[in-house]
């Protein structure tokens, strides 16, 4: 018996012949886009008779943000999108079967349950600042992944990859750059027509725009086709703002800046908002993506944004484009030498050395990819890290209660990057080429992006960054101080109260050896201030994870 525990909003369900069916989010199929209700029921008007292949095909074939879930007498369905956009985890406790969307809700609910943590993936988790695999932070407990369907039936899982990210790994022979640029104007046209026609009620459309690349190509597409309800935002530390309200005000749409301060952080974070904000996006999987806490919360309070109103951020575009490749990796020839490009996702509190139960814990994951060696690091990229954190970052628009939609996730943009050859996407060749003389209105042509400016670097920062980290770890031994994290978006402003040092962290609680490792190469008297949001927001969702066991 499968015990279904959904606490979050926006789910819709109906049961039809002892067949329960639950739908979250949108997708368009065959040319029609669906809203949750409506994909409810073409769902349960297809599926009266369950085939795996079937329900892969079908799946495979919808372009949009959702989560199915089919559950009859005879097995359960979990059905992901191809980001995991809506997070379901599945388990067995005293032989019972459960599927829940939100870990310490259920834990809540049920107190009863009694759920172990993973000493092998607390250890990984601390290095990434997500889990990866199909894993959660809890023994025996496990997520749907992107682009997969889990079966469950007679006590047992079956995983069923619907789609795999795997680009083409060999060089393209020239391409017609002007054919090109048509086609992807095209497929970015027919991206933002679907996201419009999925939200027929949106208020104002609210882009996050920073001075990059994808936030702008939001915008100018919503411009093309003359949508006028458009809010831009930006935020951080004074001084970081002045390209994005060029591109806003080019483009006629309303423009705010939310700076952040010493202050606003303390007023933001008094009434513990944070604390339940973290666990809420962490939900067993990830670390909570804070950057745009501050700023929500400030649009709402100055009347800014509104409830139908939807965020709208320039989430993946680089990815597929291209700026995650690295220099040789279309030579890589075995699961042992992908390690090497993928290595930068574990390296978090970087003095220690990563265990072999760790990379062989990796290991054992990316053994199990259907693909070329070559395809590896941008298949773990997309697997894990996209979905995991840069796409489980939209959790901070749903805390808030807002919706939300990320466009350059879709099928038909996806799908352009996959095919093209790896010359054309390495350093955002083909992109670049084609972004600023065919895509872009003329009205932001000649508007610089931020990576197009060189920031003044301390000299203290340029020492640094040549320093070998065996150098860096025996002065950092001998006492030099680590200076405190700073970060243009004012990321460092969320801890900077934070005056814990690692001994006071460590004696808080009962801490598995293993993680002592990693700490005891800081000294003891580091304050957890000086170290990356992320990472202490990981070392907070530990520490709390087992003051609650």
């Amino acid at each position: 018996m499968t015990s279904f525990h959904l606490f979050r909003p926006n789910w819709k369900n109906k049961r039809i012949i002892e067949v329960d069916f639950y739908v979250k989010g949108w997708a368009e199929h065959e040319q029609i886009v669906y809203d949750a209700g409506k994909l409810l029921d073409l769902v349960a008007d297809t599926f009266n008779a369950f085939e795996i292949n079937q329900l892969k095909a079908f799946t495979h074939h919808l372009n949009g943000n959702f989560t199915i879930l089919i559950h009859s007498k005879d097995a359960t369905y979990l059905c992901s999108d191809k980001m995991r956009c809506f997070p379901v985890m599945y388990f067995q406790y005293d032989s019972a079967e459960y599927v829940t969307d939100d870990i310490d809700a259920f834990l809540h609910q049920c107190p009863e349950v009694k759920l172990n943590i993973s000493t092998p993936v607390i250890e990984q988790y601390l290095c990434s600042n997500f889990v990866f695999g199909p894993y959660t932070i809890y023994e025996h407990v496990y997520c749907v992944q992107p682009g997969e369907i889990v079966e469950l039936v007679n006590g047992k899982y079956f995983r069923y990859p619907y789609f795999q990210r795997a680009p083409k790994m060999d060089n393209d022979s020239p391409r017609d750059i002007s054919l090109e640029s048509a086609v992807l104007d095209a497929i970015f046209l027919k991206a933002t027509e679907r996201m419009i026609k999925s939200a027929p009620h949106v208020h104002n459309w609210i882009i996050p725009l920073s001075g990059g690349h994808d936030s702008r190509m939001i915008a100018n597409y919503f411009y093309k086709l003359g949508v006028k309800n458009v809010i831009c935002y930006t935020y951080g530390i004074k001084g970081s703002e002045t390209i994005s309200e060029k591109v806003a005000e080019a483009l006629g749409y309303a423009w705010h800046y939310i700076e952040y301060t010493a202050d606003i952080a303390r007023e933001t974070l008094q009434n513990k908002a944070l604390d339940i904000y973290r666990r809420y996006a962490f939900n067993g999987v990830s670390v909570p993506h804070l950057q745009d806490f501050i700023a929500v919360n400030c649009l709402i309070k100055k009347g800014i944004v509104q409830s139908e109103d939807i965020f709208v951020p320039g989430h993946a575009l680089e990815v597929l484009t291209g700026s995650h490749l690295k220099n040789n990796v279309e030579r890589c020839d075995s699961v042992q030498s992908a390690l090497f490009f993928i290595k930068h996702h574990f390296n978090g509190f970087g003095y220690a050395r990563r265990s072999d139960n760790l990379l062989n814990h990796v290991l054992s994951i990316i053994e199990k990819y259907n693909i070329k060696a070559n395809q590896i690091s941008e298949y773990f990229d997309w697997q894990e890290r996209q979905s995991k954190f840069i796409v489980n970052s939209v959790r901070v628009y749903e805390y808030f209660g807002f919706d939300w939609r990320i466009p350059q996730w879709d099928n038909e943009v996806v799908n352009y990057w996959e095919n093209i050859g790896f010359n054309y996407r390495y350093g955002r060749k083909l992109y670049f080429a084609i972004e600023k003389d065919f895509l872009l209105v003329d009205e932001l042509k000649n508007i610089p992006f931020s990576n197009d400016i060189k920031a003044k670097v301390p000299v203290k920062t340029r020492i640094a960054s040549l320093m070998p980290l065996r150098l860096k770890k025996m002065l950092r031994q001998a006492g030099y101080k680590k200076s405190d994290y700073f970060d243009s978006n004012g990321n460092h402003l969320f801890y900077f109260h934070l005056q814990e040092s690692i001994k006071d962290y460590q004696a808080g609680f009962l801490m598995p050896a293993i993680l002592k490792k990693y700490l005891s190469h800081y000294p003891k008297g580091t304050k957890l201030c000086s170290f990356e949001s992320n990472s202490i927001s990981t070392l907070l969702i530990i520490k709390s994870l087992f003051n609650n066991k």
